[in-house]
């Protein structure tokens, strides 16, 4: 919240805040309906949440295995389809994806996640051409 208020007094700007864990299967939905409850357009979507792990797979816990699919890659394109949606409509607005420089690194099995955001990204023909989609490293 103090995040919030400050970029909103620093750069003037609206600023809102909606807690919300994205590796649960209906908090894409949910944060993009609240957007809409609220009356907001997102001009800039930036999909930066995210974490990995380390280890010999067969001794790593599956449900965390899991739930970093669900964060890593579910969320990431729930959410961008989501917001494309109203951007294409308006032709305007931009979608950043931030992935970790984890995933340039050789192929293991905690960086597949990483690759896959990175994929993803490289995907530009689903945006159209007014609508911009970035990866950040």
């Amino acid at each position: 919240m103090m995040l919030c208020n400050e970029v909103g007094r620093s750069h003037n700007i609206r600023a809102e805040y909606f807690a919300v864990d994205l590796s649960q299967p209906d908090a894409p939905q949910r944060l993009f309906e609240e957007t809409r409850k609220r009356e907001l357009e997102i001009d800039l979507l930036i999909n930066n949440a995210g974490f990995g792990s380390m280890g010999d797979f067969a001794k790593l816990d599956l449900d965390r295995e899991l739930n970093m699919i669900d964060l890593n890659i579910r969320s990431l394109v729930e959410l961008t389809y989501r917001f494309l949606q109203p951007m294409r409509e308006r032709k305007s607005g931009a979608i950043m994806n931030v992935a970790s420089t984890a995933g340039f690194s050789r192929c293991r099995s905690w960086l597949r996640t990483r690759r896959r955001k990175r994929l993803c990204s490289r995907s530009r023909k689903l945006c159209g051409k007014r609508i911009g989609l970035t990866e950040l490293k």
